[in-house]
């Protein structure tokens, strides 16, 4: 109710101030104004006229307050409506199991059905940012061996070497009450701008209740080109329209033998824009 009378705050200003004072006051006035005849002399008093003027205001008054009750009664319907069809997306940090990397499929449990789970790459190289729908030859390869591989020289002789690599798979699922539409994944440098970051986001898609789709962010190199902290933008629109964002912070940075870790802060608060 507080936000309908919020909404309406000009207009009931101009009715208390039109309605309580100035009508009763030019009733008052217009009665100390002697009647230029006698055809216009009143047979009442101001004091009738004010006593109708009240059972009038006193009616248009309860006209209003039951506007203001449909009124709340609909806003809350519409909430009720919102709330019963509000998506949720719940983020999951995975193991990294390299045997798992090709694994596309998962079966829904109580049924027979089985989706395919859809994998997004997040590439990080130089503080760029690139999304593919798979790993090149290379990057399989040395995830499935963690960074850790031997080269071949031409006289037989083995090398090893130790690529610092971020490979951080994210299980991504819709637990709310209704279908995720328009739903798209971001990783930026904040802040973003369409200009600075144009191709940041996955293809927009629907994400159905308890389906999940994979992210993994994937990064490899030498220094600490990598190194900062970047955004993860959730974005998505319920069935009604309204659009969603959930921010999540993930960072790379260097631990005290020099090698490369990762943090992601998984309270991404839903927030209505």
């Amino acid at each position: 109710m507080a936000e309908i009378i919020k909404r309406y705050k000009k207009q009931i200003g101009i009715f208390l101030v039109v309605g309580i004072l100035i009508i009763p006051f030019l009733i008052f006035v217009i009665f100390k104004i002697p009647a230029i005849c006698d055809f216009f002399h009143p047979d009442w008093d101001a004091g009738d006229v004010l006593s109708f003027y009240g059972v009038l205001l006193g009616s248009f008054t309860g006209v209003v307050g039951v506007f203001f009750s449909i009124q709340y009664s609909q806003e809350n319907y519409k909430a009720d409506l919102i709330n019963r069809s509000l998506p949720f997306i719940n983020i999951t940090s995975m193991c990294y199991v390299p045997e798992a990397l090709n694994q596309t499929v998962s079966s829904k449990e109580n049924n027979a059905i089985v989706y395919p789970i859809e994998t997004y790459y997040y590439i990080i190289q130089n503080k760029s940012i690139s999304i593919v729908s798979r790993l090149s030859e290379h990057q399989e390869k040395m995830v499935s061996c963690r960074g850790k591989y031997k080269s071949h020289l031409q006289n037989g002789i083995t090398i090893p070497q130790n690529v610092k690599l971020l490979y951080i798979p994210l299980e991504v699922e819709n637990i709310g009450n209704g279908a995720a539409t328009t739903f798209s994944i971001g990783l930026y440098i904040p802040p973003y701008s369409p200009e600075k970051h144009p191709k940041s986001f996955s293809l927009a898609r629907s994400l159905r209740v308890g389906e999940k789709i994979q992210v993994v962010i994937y990064s490899e190199n030498d220094d600490q080109d990598n190194v900062g902290d970047y955004e993860m933008c959730v974005s998505y629109y319920d069935i009604f329209g309204n659009k969603y964002e959930q921010l999540y912070i993930y960072r790379i940075f260097l631990d005290g033998h020099g090698e490369l870790c990762a943090s992601l802060q998984m309270n991404g608060t839903q927030k209505r824009l």
